[in-house]
């Protein structure tokens, strides 16, 4: 199996070591996701644990296959952005809908985020999982904005 490599400038090991304990021991990811990114990558789930074991180098070809398997997990997501850039994922198909429903979306996802910061802040305090549910939330109002726009 070919993946293509991380430049040398990049942790490695620690990426690994992150990746690891977001993949396998983080409770907001599910249990499933190894298998996923082996089956995205048409690889045994054993050559998926491989690199998170760092038996086997980690790739951009994995850590692709992890953003997609975790969707878009910010914590992941990070090691492919860039100081500057957000990956954002576009809709899946040409929206059918009109531009004041896809922006009735946009508000109500808004709507959501200030739900999700009330919630996060009421103790005086954003917690890492907490911060992690906002930055969701604020991708699905990205989400929703790139549906608007293709909705024109």
């Amino acid at each position: 199996m070919a993946f293509r490599n991380i430049p040398k400038k990049f942790d490695i090991p620690a990426i690994v070591d992150d990746l690891k304990n977001r993949l396998i021991y983080s409770s907001d990811i599910d249990n499933q996701v190894v298998p996923r990114i082996a089956e995205i990558l048409g690889v045994a789930k054993r050559t998926a644990y491989d690199v998170l074991d760092g038996r086997i180098k980690l790739s951009l070809d994995y850590l692709h296959a992890a953003v997609i398997a975790t969707d878009g997990d910010p914590e992941i997501r990070k090691y492919l952005e860039p100081d500057g850039f957000i990956l954002n994922k576009m809709p899946t198909c040409a929206s059918t809908r009109n531009l004041e429903s896809e922006t009735t979306d946009i508000i109500l996802a808004a709507s959501t985020l200030i739900e999700h910061i009330r919630l996060a802040t009421a103790d005086g305090k954003i917690t890492k999982p907490e911060k992690t549910q906002l930055t969701k939330q604020l991708d699905k109002i990205q989400l929703e904005l790139n549906e608007a726009r293709a909705a024109l």
